[in-house]
């Protein structure tokens, strides 16, 4: 029972088992030598003298430097280092209960959408170069297209150009959502070689404004205005991603 609970207490300093069997060979053993302990235990010499020096270290074990003899330190030393463990841990415990509101502030800090608003075209080809610096290879832009907002909102020429070659020497795919009436549908052939693909919504169906969706952001673009809302919201993304898979699926062309 005593051996037990004594092992049970030697954990707390971190002992492996053959520094608790050396320490429980000096209670039977009060005051020995290497060699004799090295005969109890049948242990090599130098592990040990290894497990000696680390119990040494932490202030269980004493040597007696004029008969190189070991023996145990006194037991009240075991509880003066349990005490101060049990006085860092309650400190450490403070300490960290102090700091706890800090860090569920910064995580949901984290949770907050991140948005980014870009005004004018200029600033309009920055955000089209961001969003495929931003996009992995192989990777899916989600396009509402309606009323020909392209033509209004984009300098067509670069994105038709420079931005589409970009694309797709990045392998990056587009799948878009053409209202009926769009007047892109004569403009834009549907062809699979620049990695793009075109349904045509009913001419009763209305798409929900001109956005692209792309892994975990929603982009915006105002139609009336020359202003885009770039929000990074995963749960969203993920929602709208669905949505539009779905109206996809039910589309033929």
């Amino acid at each position: 029972m005593i051996t037990q609970k004594l092992s049970s207490i030697l954990k707390q300093f971190e002992l492996n088992a053959t520094e608790i069997a050396v320490y429980e060979s000096l209670i039977e053993n009060y005051n020995t030598n290497i060699s004799n302990i090295c005969r109890n235990l049948g242990l090599h010499r130098q592990k040990v003298y290894d497990c000696l020096y680390s119990l040494e270290k932490l202030g269980l074990v004493q040597k007696n430097s004029q008969t190189n003899k070991f023996q145990l330190a006194n037991y009240n030393k075991i509880k003066s280092i349990l005490l101060e463990k049990r006085q860092n841990i309650n400190k450490s415990i403070f300490d960290f209960e102090t700091i706890l509101p800090l860090l569920a502030a910064h995580s949901d800090e984290n949770k907050k959408p991140k948005v980014g608003i870009y005004e004018n075209r200029n600033k309009f080809i920055y955000l089209l170069n961001e969003i495929l610096d931003q996009t992995e290879k192989g990777e899916t832009i989600y396009s509402y297209n309606e009323n020909d907002d392209l033509y209004r909102i984009f300098d067509i020429d670069y994105f038709l150009g420079s931005w589409v070659q970009k694309r797709i020497k990045k392998q990056v795919f587009i799948k878009i959502l053409l209202n009926g009436s769009n007047s892109l549908v004569t403009h834009i052939p549907k062809n699979h070689q620049d990695l793009r693909e075109v349904k045509i919504l009913p001419n009763d169906f209305s798409s929900p404004g001109f956005y692209w969706i792309v892994g975990q952001k929603i982009i915006f673009w105002g139609t009336v205005q020359e202003i885009a809302w770039n929000i990074e919201t995963p749960i969203l993304a993920k929602l709208l991603i669905e949505n539009f898979e779905l109206v996809w699926s039910k589309l033929s062309i």
